[in-house]
């Protein structure tokens, strides 16, 4: 999960892609619970964007461990099996 500075931030950018029309579609990559993704779609509904899609990717392996390991206060958002 990513805490509400960076959420604020995603929106930011999203309105900003918006308002300069760039073109392309929105990806999230590392997906936990999809909660970027699903804020992208919710901004681009606002603004009225259908021409967008939003992909979402993951390994579905977890992090591997020298991602742990590099940022070790980040809140344990990643589940080894």
């Amino acid at each position: 999960m990513v805490g509400l500075r960076r959420l604020d931030n995603l929106q930011e950018c999203i309105v900003r892609v918006i308002k300069d029309r760039v073109p392309g579609d929105l990806v999230e990559t590392g997906v936990w619970r999809g909660g970027c993704g699903i804020l992208m779609r919710a901004v681009l509904e606002a603004f009225g964007d259908t021409d967008r899609n939003v992909w979402l990717a993951t390994l579905f392996r977890g992090c591997p461990n020298r991602l742990l390991m590099t940022f070790p206060r980040t809140p344990a958002t990643c589940i080894r099996r």
